[in-house]
């Protein structure tokens, strides 16, 4: 059955939550810091850990009303601390929503299995207020020790801290504002241009032509349609917020080749507005066409897209009629596989975090056969698993897909944890929806 407006506008709300916990305003996240009572219930040690956790944040609470002072070691000590416990806090929250989807698989429906449900939903929204935290620290620590020192000495260090961590955040995509680092309008443009150019035949003649005289539309190869310019975006298929450097890194490439690896045409095309929404969130994915090699299909994850009778704008017709379609170009250029593979591999590690409903065919739809075979590597073996821990929660099933290998200068453990930890927030803060399952 077809989902109502109400039930869609339901969901939206449920996640708006963890939406604006992501913004990059706020307190003291530990201060609000609690275990749900429902899985301290069924589990004696995530009850103990709370316990101490809770200590734990009374007492660095005490710290943080202490003034700044002269001493640098001061800060640092505190810094310190303030690291150890998120890092420790969400360990224990991973743990607890292993133990709820334990517990929920062996329950029918019913009060207590709601009950989880909420207290899944609850762990969800801590952890996502703990991220901007541990995103700010893993993208540069020194800035905040640097950012806490350059207050008043009689600043209350906790103040200080939390102001250092909000001016340190990543710039979120679509953002009201744009630090420094940020993609600038030329970069933009040139990409969108170029976008036009690759997978139009009249492309060149679109970007000559003014505004206002111009006749013909972009094409939009998900749909097979062409639309005006004004519903057309220049989807990036990896986010430019992850980073040149971060990106480079991630697939195996020289650091000083960052720029053209987020920036590159093979990392984007043109879509039509609404798809590309649903292709940003991980509802949508785009893979090779197990037919043709040269070809590329689309395939919504989504159950609720699957199952929603009603048109589209952007194809006329149910989402449904574009589950494994093969995509249609007007030129030879097609997206870099490389970059469709990491797309799908980012949304299929947040359908599994968050229990969207139908992940466990995920696998089994994306990555299944020789699809993605390559004679090369399409990624970094060790930055993939630890991206798959940090946004998904799990390693599980894909240490055998192929497509990842070893490449030069790798970094430590701990350093990719960093990097995954700031490629998460970029990602949470680019999709702005997850489904739910109704019970």
């Amino acid at each position: 059955m077809a989902e109502s407006t109400k039930d869609a506008d339901k969901r939206a709300s449920n996640r708006s939550k963890m939406r604006q916990s992501l913004d990059s305003s706020f307190g003291d996240p530990l201060q609000d810091f609690k275990t749900p009572a429902a899985v301290r219930k069924i589990s004696k040690t995530i009850d103990n850990e709370s316990a101490k956790l809770e200590g734990r944040i009374r007492k660095i609470s005490d710290s943080s009303d202490e003034p700044i002072g002269d001493e640098p070691d001061k800060t640092s000590l505190y810094i310190d601390q303030r690291q150890e416990l998120v890092e420790d806090i969400e360990a224990h929250l991973k743990e607890a929503r292993n133990i709820i989807r334990e517990a929920r698989t062996e329950l029918s429906s019913g009060p207590q299995k709601n009950e989880l449900k909420r207290a899944l939903a609850e762990l969800d929204e801590t952890d996502n207020i703990l991220l901007k935290e541990r995103t700010a620290l893993a993208a540069d620590r020194i800035r905040i020790r640097y950012g806490v020192l350059s207050q008043p000495s009689n600043v209350k260090i906790g103040d200080a801290y939390m102001m250092a961590i909000t001016e340190n955040l990543p710039e979120p995509a679509e953002s009201l504002y744009k630090k420094k680092h940020g993609r600038s309008g030329a970069d933009q443009t040139s990409f969108r241009n170029r976008l036009i150019k690759a997978y139009n035949t009249k492309g060149s003649e679109i970007l000559e032509t003014p505004p206002e005289f111009q006749t013909n539309k972009i094409w939009c190869p998900v749909s097979g349609k062409e639309f005006e310019a004004s519903v057309m975006k220049a989807a990036h298929i990896v986010p430019h917020s992850i980073g040149e450097a971060n990106a480079a890194y991630l697939f195996g490439s020289n650091l000083g080749e960052g720029y053209d690896v987020i920036w590159s045409e093979r990392n984007g095309f043109m879509m039509h507005n609404i798809l590309e929404k649903i292709f940003d969130d991980g509802r949508m994915v785009i893979i090779p066409d197990p037919m043709d090699d040269n070809e590329l299909i689309s395939i919504v994850l989504s159950q609720d897209l699957l199952k929603d009778s009603r048109p589209c704008p952007a194809i006329n017709a149910p989402y449904s009629t574009i589950h494994r379609k093969r995509l249609q170009f007007q030129t030879a250029t097609r997206p870099g596989k490389r970059y469709l593979y990491m797309h799908a591999m980012l949304s299929l590690f947040r359908r599994r975090r968050y229990d969207v409903p139908g992940w466990e065919m995920d696998r089994e739809q994306v990555l299944s056969g020789q699809i993605w075979a390559s004679p090369g590597k399409w990624a970094r073996r060790s930055m993939v698993e630890a991206l798959a821990l940090e946004v998904g929660d799990s390693w599980e099933g894909i240490e055998a897909v192929g497509g990842l290998g070893e490449f030069p200068d790798a970094k430590s453990p701990k350093e990719e944890k960093r990097v995954a930890t700031v490629l998460r927030y970029t990602l949470e803060t680019r999709a702005s929806y997850v489904e739910e399952d109704d019970e």
